[in-house]
């Protein structure tokens, strides 16, 4: 499944190179989150959040790449 979204920038911040762009990991559990997330940690990658609940029904954890592009792994439900 591919999907494209646009929304407001979550931190209220001007949108830049490195505060608006996210690519997006669909996930189908919170353990899988987790198991993403420390793995990107382990590669040395920046920390942005860390994985839990952000709004009812959306789980998720935030990362960062060498290039600064954030990512973020999410399930809803």
């Amino acid at each position: 499944m591919s999907a494209f979204a646009l929304a407001r920038l979550f931190n209220r911040q001007p949108a830049t190179v490195s505060n608006s762009i996210i690519i997006n990991f669909s996930c189908k559990t919170e353990e899988q989150i987790q198991q993403i997330y420390a793995k990107v940690l382990k590669l040395a990658d920046a920390d942005e959040y860390a994985p839990g609940h952000r709004d009812e029904g959306f789980y998720a954890g935030y990362f960062r790449y060498s290039e600064r592009n954030k990512r973020n792994a999410f399930v809803l439900g």
